[in-house]
């Protein structure tokens, strides 16, 4: 919030610019939060039918 105010006391370029820099740093972002949000899935599943070996190699791929 701190930096939202700085940046706009800072005027209209900024903010395009603020806005643009965390756009393209949300879309770099979202494949790995996906990836490791399915990962925690397949991992818990396996864990719970004690299949270690499956995380393990789910994990290496």
């Amino acid at each position: 919030m701190a930096l939202q105010v700085i940046v706009n006391r800072a005027g209209i370029e900024y903010i395009n610019g603020y806005t643009v820099a965390t756009t393209i740093f949300n879309l770099l972002l979202l494949p790995i939060v996906a990836t490791s949000v399915g990962f925690e899935t397949f991992a818990s599943q396996n864990i719970g039918i004690k299949e270690m070996g499956r995380v393990k190699e789910g994990y290496f791929l």
